[in-house]
């Protein structure tokens, strides 16, 4: 499989905004080729309000069952909450954020980046907090 437009390391100083496309990039078998096949897997994190006052709704949809990361970075790319980790279910989730950080602290206004992380491929949005 390849990964564009993604950021793999763990502690990312800059991540990207937008979607994440993962391709089937395996040999199919014919010699000296390699055909890309697109995996019908697209990860999408959708934000609403956006920008929001003090609560955002963050939804996505999983295909499988699988693990999954949710977290909030500053513009430095310090992540400063997480919102899930751990292995969910097939179908659509819905996650909230009240714009603290991890230790229940109101977070300033400014813009932040919700990442979105489905086993090794991931999604960054951008979500502006006002106060």
């Amino acid at each position: 499989f390849e990964l564009t437009d993604s950021c793999l390391a763990d502690d990312c100083s800059a991540l990207p905004i937008g979607s994440l496309r993962v391709e089937n990039t395996a040999p199919t078998g014919v010699s000296g080729s390699r055909k890309q096949a697109p995996v019908p897997e697209q990860l999408r994190l959708e934000i609403r309000p956006n920008p929001s006052h003090g609560r955002a709704e963050l939804t996505f949809r999983l295909t499988r069952r699988a693990r999954v990361s949710v977290s909030i970075y500053d513009v430095r790319g310090r992540r400063v909450a997480t919102l899930v980790d751990g292995v969910l279910t097939a179908g659509a989730h819905r996650v909230s954020w009240r714009g603290w950080d991890q230790a229940g602290a109101p977070l300033p206004s400014g813009v932040y980046l919700a990442s979105l992380r489905v086993g090794p491929a991931r999604t960054v949005s951008r979500l502006v907090l006002l106060r």
